[in-house]
């Protein structure tokens, strides 16, 4: 016989079958964007897809009730229906509770003896506590280490002449994982401390580094609400857009067009061609720009894949979702062929 939660989970599998065979990491992208819609920050707005998979399935002793008034408004619920699964939840429970106390005659709960000198459980504040310092740990640690990431590239690019820029994608990473002003700060310090590797001049390309933090940092939660491939695409390229328009004005207005950076031959052969000084700098550093932002957009989104399971709040998970989503739908219309 099933019990009150297995009935429960049985009708709420069926929701989702009804409703396209919704994947899991489509339904956790959808409550992660309800959840933002109502004012949660990105970071704290997602749960785990573990958690969402685990309210499919039979054999619960206890389900969350807000949890499953998420995953039906996910699912396209009306208020009407939430209020109805909210019910049929808090009935369970009573029901639940009725065949413990059956089980159990003349208490709630069996009785357990107690073990001798046995740990007091910790207290659900005490622990909530630990959670947020170890996710504050975390995020200082990753912002720290996308720094690093890019003063590795202003190193590679210092020593090695390649005619890329490589020192975002840490900025990248922070601003998309963290948010913006996050990345501003990765940006900021990057610069600042890139002046050690090659001159002072990286401080005032630090506003280059600035804009794509931005820029990121909001595009992402633009991707978010349709975690399209074809969005990320578009949004590395605006970035590369935007960094050339900056980047050229300072070229122009403080360096004379140029600062020694390798991809200067190419806007010397422009120039070569009677181009005027600054159309031929913000083509030479569109192409190499557009090339280094879809680059590094990419590795950083190879880098949230490892960093989704250790620290929430990437955009992963929504361009999984989109593709897992997709692959859905070709399948199902070669089997209809």
């Amino acid at each position: 016989m099933l019990s009150p939660f297995d009935r429960i989970v049985d009708d709420l599998q069926q929701l989702r079958l009804d409703g396209g065979d919704v994947p899991y990491a489509e339904i956790v992208r959808r409550i992660s964007r309800n959840r933002i819609a109502q004012g949660v920050a990105p970071d704290a707005s997602r749960p785990a897809r573990s958690t969402v998979y685990d309210a499919f399935r039979r054999g619960r002793t206890r389900l969350n009730l807000e949890l499953v008034s998420e995953i039906v408004r996910a699912l396209d619920g009306t208020e009407k229906d939430i209020e109805s699964w909210r019910l049929r939840c808090l009935q369970a429970r009573r029901e639940q509770a009725a065949t413990e106390d059956t089980e159990y005659p003349g208490s709630e709960e069996p009785v357990v003896p107690e073990r001798p000198n046995a740990p007091l459980a910790e207290p659900e504040a005490a622990k909530e506590t630990k959670q947020k310092i170890a996710v504050h740990v975390r995020k200082v640690i990753l912002a720290l280490g996308c720094a690093l990431a890019n003063l590795l590239g202003f190193w590679l690019v210092a020593n090695l002449g390649v005619p890329l820029y490589l020192d975002m994608l840490g900025t990248a990473v922070a601003a998309m994982m963290l948010g913006p002003w996050a990345g501003v700060g990765v940006a900021v310090a990057t610069n600042l401390l890139g002046s050690g590797i090659t001159d002072s001049s990286s401080i005032p390309f630090g506003l280059v580094n600035v804009t794509g933090a931005l820029l990121w940092g909001y595009g992402a939660l633009w991707v978010r609400r349709k975690g399209t491939l074809r969005r990320y695409f578009a949004l590395n390229l605006l970035v590369g857009f935007a960094c050339t328009v900056v980047a050229t004005s300072l070229l122009v207005l403080l360096f004379g067009g140029g600062t020694g950076h390798a991809s200067e031959g190419t806007r010397m052969n422009l120039e070569s061609f009677g181009l005027p000084m600054f159309v031929a700098v913000f083509q030479s550093n569109l192409l190499y720009s557009l090339a280094d932002k879809m680059l590094v957009g990419f590795i950083a989104l190879a880098v949230m894949a490892q960093l989704n399971g250790w620290l929430r709040g990437s955009i992963f998970e929504d361009l999984e979702s989109d593709i897992t989503r997709r692959l859905d739908i070709d399948a199902g219309q070669e089997r209809r062929a």
